[in-house]
C-alpha cells in the first residue's frame, strides 16, 4: 500500500496585514565563462572570494551586463562570510518564467538537499530563492515592469507549490526589475503568489533590485524575524532607488502607504530615522490571508520540515491498538507531547511563535486502513505594522 507522509497548508484568513533556515540561493540571469562557470548548474558558495575559481571577476557584470556579482556581494554584506548561498546562471537569451517553470529548475533546487555524496542532507536545502533579470536599458513601453517579472512570479508561485507538496518548501524573492513607474504600480493583493515576494527597490542605480540585500539579512534572522524592524538599525546601505530610477529619499510617505496596501517588497525611509529601512515582507498576495507575508511563510515552512520528518519516523511503528480497532489515545497523546518538546516548544522559546496545536487521529479502523491523520495550527507572533496615535492638550492630568 502506498507510505509516507502527506502534509497540506490552507492558507487560511488571518486579517493581519545563520542556522539551515537561512540557507539561500540566487537564481540570476548571466554568461558563462570558458570551462569555469557553467550555465544551468549548481554552484555552492561561501563568500565573495568564491567567484574568483570561477572565473568570475569584479568586471563580470558591467562586461556582460548581468547583476550576479552584485548580488552575490549585496548578500554577504549582511549575511557575513560563512552563510551558504548556491548560485545558478540562466542564459540572458532564456525568460527567466520558462527556466523557473522547468525540470531543469526543479532538479536543481531538489539538488541542495544532498550531500557530496548524493545522500539526502535537509540541513544544506536550500530555504529561501532568489530570482534575478539582467538590466535593462529601457523603461517599459507597456506593463507595469520588464515584462517577464509577472510571468515569473507566477510560475515560480506555481513551482513552489508543486515541491511544497513533495516535501520541498521554500519562499522566493522576485527582481522587480525595471518597475515603470512609482506612482502606478500594480496591485499584488489580487497577484495569488503568496510564496513570491516581488522587490521594487535597489542599492544600485540600475533595473535590478537588491535580491541578494533582502536574502542575506534573513539568513542570519529568527524564521519571524520581520524585514521592518527598525531597532534593528539602518540598512548597510549608501543610497537606495526604486527600479524606475526614482530616489527612494523623494518619495512620499503617502506613496509608501499606497506600495505597502498593495503588497510590494521595497526600500523606505523613516521620518524620525537616518537611513534606508524595509516597509515590511510582504509577499505577492492578498494582504488578509496567512501566507502574504516572508516571516509567515518561513514559520510554515519550518514546522512543515519539523512535522515531516517527526511523523517519517513513526512510519512502520505497531501503535497499541483499542478494543474498536483504532490506535490507542495514550499513545497518539505521547507522540504529540514528543513533538512539542523536540521541535515547537524550542521555538516558542525562541519566539518565533506563540503557540502550536497538534491533533492526532486514527483513520478509523485503523486495523484496516493503517492510516494516521494529524492536523496542525499554528499561531504566529507577528511584528508590530501599524500605531495609531492621537496627542491633545488637557487642562489637567
Amino acid at each position: 500500500m502506498k507510505t509516507g507522509v502527506n502534509i497540506k497548508f490552507t492558507n487560511t484568513r488571518t486579517g493581519v496585514a545563520s542556522s539551515s533556515d537561512g540557507v539561500a540561493l540566487l537564481c540570476v540571469q548571466a554568461v558563462a565563462v570558458a570551462s569555469t562557470f557553467k550555465l544551468n548548474t549548481l554552484y555552492k558558495l561561501s563568500q565573495p572570494s568564491d567567484l574568483t575559481p570561477l572565473g568570475i571577476t569584479d568586471t563580470y557584470d558591467a562586461t556582460n551586463k548581468v547583476s550576479l556579482v552584485r548580488q552575490v556581494e549585496e548578500f554577504y554584506t549582511s549575511a557575513g562570510n560563512g552563510a551558504t548561498l548556491y548560485l545558478i546562471g540562466v542564459d540572458k537569451s532564456t525568460t527567466m518564467s520558462e527556466f523557473v517553470a522547468s525540470d531543469t529548475f526543479e532538479s536543481l533546487l531538489r539538488s541542495t538537499g544532498l550531500s557530496a555524496e548524493g545522500n539526502p542532507s535537509p540541513a544544506d536545502r536550500a530555504k529561501m530563492i532568489g530570482v534575478v533579470f539582467a538590466p535593462q536599458d529601457q523603461a517599459p513601453s507597456s506593463g507595469s515592469y520588464y515584462a517577464d517579472v509577472i510571468p515569473t512570479a507566477t510560475a515560480l508561485n506555481t513551482t513552489l507549490g508543486n515541491l511544497w507538496d513533495a516535501g520541498f518548501r521554500a519562499f522566493a524573492v522576485l527582481d522587480g526589475n525595471n518597475l515603470k513607474s512609482v506612482t502606478d504600480a500594480p496591485d499584488f493583493n489580487t497577484q495569488d503568489c503568496p510564496r513570491v515576494a516581488v522587490c521594487d527597490t535597489t542599492a544600485t542605480l540600475d533595473s535590478c533590485a537588491s535580491v541578494g540585500l533582502v536574502l542575506g539579512i534573513l539568513s542570519r534572522q529568527a524564521v519571524n524575524y520581520e524585514l521592518s524592524n527598525v531597532s534593528a538599525g539602518p540598512l548597510p546601505i549608501q543610497n537606495a532607488w526604486f527600479t524606475d530610477g526614482t530616489p527612494v529619499s523623494s518619495v512620499l510617505p503617502a506613496v509608501f502607504d499606497t506600495l505597502g496596501q498593495k503588497q510590494h517588497l521595497f526600500i523606505r525611509t523613516r521620518d524620525t530615522k537616518s537611513g534606508y529601512y524595509f516597509n515590511d515582507g510582504a509577499t505577492a498576495e492578498d494582504s488578509t490571508m496567512a501566507l502574504s507575508t516572508i516571516p509567515a511563510n518561513r514559520v510554515l515552512n519550518k514546522i512543515a520540515d519539523y512535522l515531516h520528518a517527526y511523523l517519517t519516523d513513526i512510519i512502520g511503528q505497531t501503535p497499541p491498538i483499542d478494543t474498536d480497532g483504532d490506535i490507542n489515545e495514550g499513545y497518539l497523546s505521547s507522540v504529540t507531547e514528543n513533538f512539542y518538546t523536540t521541535y515547537t516548544d524550542p521555538m516558542i522559546t525562541d519566539g518565533e511563535i506563540a503557540g502550536v496545536n497538534l491533533e492526532l487521529s486514527s483513520l478509523s479502523p485503523f486495523t484496516s486502513t493503517r492510516t494516521v491523520k494529524a492536523h496542525l495550527s499554528i499561531q504566529q507572533r507577528p511584528g508590530i505594522a501599524l500605531i495609531e496615535a492621537d496627542i491633545e492638550f488637557v487642562n489637567s492630568l
